[in-house]
Formats: structure tokens, sequence, C-alpha cells
């Protein structure tokens, strides 16, 4: 009986080793759970997306056509029905780019009415530019999709972009639930020389905000 009590006491302050290494594994894991999530850059978790295609294989025009037959997807995906008024609210968004201008498809769940804002992050640093969208934006958005309707893309760093910021550089058209843009890369790079990728922000119709990385520029470290 002492031989098995023995035992039994060398098993059992073994057992009660392991378990305490057990426990102490377990809580330096979570630890290390929390310190890793907080040194995680809070962009991190954003969605990141790409797809360069040759100069014309996009044509402005309101249809969606050419982004299909290209195989362009769709960087945002957003629920039907939360975004207000059918012509505001976003069914998805695809982002493209030639390595001369940026191309937007933005489908909405009825035919686009007024109006439509989104925010473009070109430092992707949410703690600069204007905090609003989700992202912390340089670049701000305006799409007026009626006939004669002001759109524009304009400098947003202090929360207010207007028409004469860069005139012209946003060209847009509609055609069914469909809004197509395109703007100059070389117009946003005018607030980030080094302008390699930017996460997208949207305005009337909230969305998750996604990254888009260029796909054409080499030069700045694209793919």
């Amino acid at each position: 009986m002492s031989f098995i009590g023995k035992n039994w006491g060398v098993w059992d302050a073994v057992g009660k080793r392991r378990r305490s290494i057990l426990l102490g594994t377990v809580f330096l894991a979570a630890i290390w759970a929390v310190v890793t999530m907080l040194a995680t850059p809070a962009e991190a978790w954003r969605h990141k997306g790409g797809k360069s295609v040759p100069v014309g294989t996009i044509t402005v025009d309101g249809n969606p056509a050419d982004w299909i037959a290209a195989g362009i997807p769709k960087l945002i995906i957003d629920p039907v029905g939360d975004g207000g008024q059918a012509g505001t609210d976003l069914v998805s968004i695809r982002v493209a780019d030639d390595g001369d201008k940026v191309y937007f498809l933005f489908e909405l769940a009825g035919p686009p009415v007024p109006f439509s804002f989104f925010g473009l992050d070109v430092d992707t640093n949410p703690n600069t530019g204007c905090a609003a969208y989700g992202v912390g934006m340089e670049y701000g958005i305006t799409i007026d999709p009626s006939p004669g309707g002001l759109v524009y893309i304009g400098d947003a760093r202090d929360c207010g972009w207007g028409s004469g910021d860069f005139p012209g550089a946003l060209v847009t058209a509609t055609g069914g639930n469909f809004i197509e843009a395109s703007v100059p890369i070389a117009t946003l790079r005018v607030l980030n020389a080094a302008l390699s990728q930017f996460d997208l922000g949207c305005g009337t119709d909230s969305c998750t905000v996604h990254r888009y990385v260029l796909g054409h520029d080499q030069a700045h470290g694209g793919h």
C-alpha cells in the first residue's frame, strides 16, 4: 500500500506540474493573441483586390459588358436594401486600372438617382485625411447621375471637396442600374506621389472598406 501510495503521490505531483505547465502555456498563448491583435495594423482586416487590364479594355459608357468579358471581379458586394432608395442602394463595386486610369463600375439596386458619394484613402492610412466613410480619405467623389448633374473628384482632406479641385478628372456614364466612372492615376498621385493602392469607402450607402492594388504599377510596387 505504501508503495502504491508513493507512486500515486509521484503521479499526482507530476500531474500537477503538467497541469501547471499546460495552464501557463494557455495563458501565454492568450496574451500573445492579444498582443498580436493590438500590433496588427488597423487596415489589415480590409479585403484586398486588384485587376489590371490592357489600355482600351474599358469604355466608360455605362455598359458593364466589357467588365464581364474581361473577367473583372466584384471588389465589393453590398447587401440589397440597406441603402435607402434603390437608385443609391449599392449592390456591388468593381475596380480596375490600365496603368493610365482607374475605373469604377457601381451597380445599384435600381436606376441611379442623386447622389452617390465615395472616399478614396490614397495613402491607406486611416489617421490622415478626413475620417469619413470608414477611411482617412484624401479624395471625395460626388456623382449626380441626372442629366447635366455634377460629377467630380476633389481634395477631401479637410472633409470638403469641390468641382473646381480637379476639373474634368472624373468621367462618368450611366446605363440601366450601373454607374461607370474613371479618373486618371495622375490625378490620384497629386496627393500621394507614391500611390500604389488605395482604400475605397462608401458614403451614401455604407459598405465594408476594401483595398484596391494598382495592377500595372510596377514602378511603384504594384503587381
